[in-house]
């Protein structure tokens, strides 16, 4: 399986989650934003500053389609 990278916007990402019951998401964000403005249930959370976060994604399932979101897209596209 080749590996693919998109950058969707939030109204397809809505409709990919919607419709996708085996996406998995991937919440980029530290524990302060998280706090601050809550997660999509059902999220793996990873914080940006966990030094284990390379590793982590690397271990993921590569045959899984993965939805990776943040605050404003810039450190889901960096760990991508």
């Amino acid at each position: 399986m080749e590996n693919q990278l998109n950058s969707v916007n939030v109204e397809t990402a809505v409709q990919l989650i919607k419709t996708n019951k085996d996406l998995q998401l991937l919440d980029i964000r530290g524990p302060y934003e998280v706090k601050a403005t809550g997660f999509i249930e059902g999220s793996m959370l990873l914080d940006p500053s966990d030094r284990q976060i390379i590793e982590t994604i690397e271990n993921l399932d590569r045959d899984k389609e993965y939805l990776l979101y943040c605050a404003s897209g810039g450190r889901s596209f960096a760990v991508s």
